[in-house]
């Protein structure tokens, strides 16, 4: 078992990677007695996303912690309980008593941490794109991937079918796009499915029941309760690699493509190892949007007589919504997205089936650049206050979703403006199967 440790004032966060078992037990109880000798420490956030195995030594361990800290006036919070350790925490009939979240951001808003920054920015390097100035911080250097769960075509085709969705945790999906819905039972949410994204872990949907108004629901903790029902999915494993704060070379902004360019071209140059994909999420201040909006469910009893893609031209303008002009302006914006640069050697990177599934053009995106290929979501608020020194992609996200009010979601389009923006980085290692979400 490893355990990794970071104060954030009042809080410290101990990642445990591995097996919790009744003697790596005693390891992690170490680094706990030592923390609370600390007093600075009023809270202990466990980071257990990675914790393969939970004995009930660990519980104990657990609950004894819980129990020293509440009496001091502080509070133990469990980060990413999912799979083996769930299962044992429920078993064990703690999972209600020991307090969860769905992300670290989450836990270390409700400790009132300060200073959690991900990035380095004193390591922070200028970069000067051809869509505006950036400073770009160094934040993660472990590698992530991209998680496709069904196929883009599926839903192209209106081939969705119960058999094809799935449950994902809220906790397993922090950052992610596709077709979903929520809702108890299948009838609930499959006969209105509509594009989805989640951002920081809150997920917000377009369901397609005619009245063109988004859902969303912000989760303070993950009980499994209450899961995103999805068809299609593509979601970020691991962590951002840079975090980039971005500032428009133009008073009327820059496109989101172009963004996409700069940021290719950085990794580029300063990543010698770039294989042409990023995931990116992006907390922006948005001078015009553009997107599209799909209409109807495409499950395969809504499936277009003629057998034909629902992009297909004979089919498109009855299938779409799509935004000749701006729909909203001087707005503020929440977006996850992937992006892949034709320019570069992608092809002898990644599994071309799965990158098949993943991407797609959408015809109404008409001045898409042709050296690359995105696929953004995004939703978008009242204009929120930027912070002239934001630290904190998490922290940025959740003051957006928690005091913005909520407007609109949509399918992206390249030519959206953008004037600033706070972006996390991902440089893919691997488009891969998700293996993760039940069946329902």
């Amino acid at each position: 078992m490893k355990v990794d440790a970071q104060l954030r004032p009042p809080a410290l966060v101990l990642a445990v990677n591995g097996r919790l078992d009744s003697f790596t037990t005693k390891i992690l109880e170490e680094h706990l007695e030592e923390s609370l000798r600390n007093p600075a420490v009023r809270y202990v956030i466990l980071d257990v996303s990675e914790l393969a195995y939970l004995s009930s030594a660990g519980i104990r361990l657990f609950v004894t912690t819980l129990r020293q800290l509440r009496n001091g006036g502080g509070d133990l919070f469990l980060v990413g309980v999912h799979g083996y350790a769930e299962k044992v925490l429920a078993m064990s009939g703690f999972a209600d008593a020991l307090p969860t979240y769905v992300t670290l951001g989450l836990a270390l808003a409700a400790t009132g941490a300060t200073g959690a920054a991900e990035a380095d920015w004193s390591k922070a390097t200028a970069f000067a794109g051809a869509a505006g100035a950036y400073q770009i911080a160094p934040w993660s250097r472990d590698p992530c991937q991209a998680l496709v769960l069904g196929a883009i075509k599926d839903v192209l085709y209106c081939r969705v079918t119960p058999s094809l969705m799935r449950s994902k945790r809220f906790s397993a999906t922090e950052y992610s796009l596709g077709l979903g819905g929520l809702g108890d039972q299948l009838e609930d949410y499959f006969p209105i499915l509509g594009e989805m994204m989640t951002i920081g872990g809150t997920m917000v949907w377009l369901p397609t029941d005619g009245h063109d108004t988004a859902d969303y629901l912000v989760p303070q903790n993950d009980t499994g309760e209450v899961t995103i029902r999805t068809a299609f999915n593509v979601s970020l494993s691991g962590h951002f690699n840079d975090l980039a704060l971005y500032t428009s070379a133009a008073p009327e902004g820059n496109a989101l493509g172009d963004v996409y360019r700069d940021v290719f071209n950085f990794a580029r140059t300063r990543h010698p190892g770039f294989k042409g994909g990023v995931f990116l999420a992006l907390r922006a201040e948005v001078e015009a949007a553009y997107g599209a909006g799909i209409l109807r469910s495409p499950i395969l009893r809504n499936q277009p007589n003629n057998g034909k893609s629902l992009i297909d031209p004979e089919n498109f303008d009855a299938w779409f919504e799509v935004d000749h002009t701006p729909r909203h302006r001087h707005v503020t914006g929440l977006f996850t997205g992937i992006g892949l640069d034709l320019h570069s050697n992608f092809e002898q990177a990644y599994d071309a089936a799965v990158l098949d599934d993943a991407f797609y053009v959408n015809p109404g995106n008409t001045t898409a650049a042709p050296n690359q290929i995105l696929h953004n979501h995004g939703v978008f608020f009242d204009p929120r206050p930027f912070h002239d020194q934001p630290h904190s992609l998490a922290e940025e996200i959740q003051a957006v979703v928690e005091n913005g009010d909520f407007r609109d979601m949509r399918h992206v389009f390249d030519n959206t403006r953008l004037t600033r923006a706070l972006i996390g980085i991902a440089y893919l290692e691997q488009f891969t199967r998700d293996p993760a979400g039940a069946a329902g």
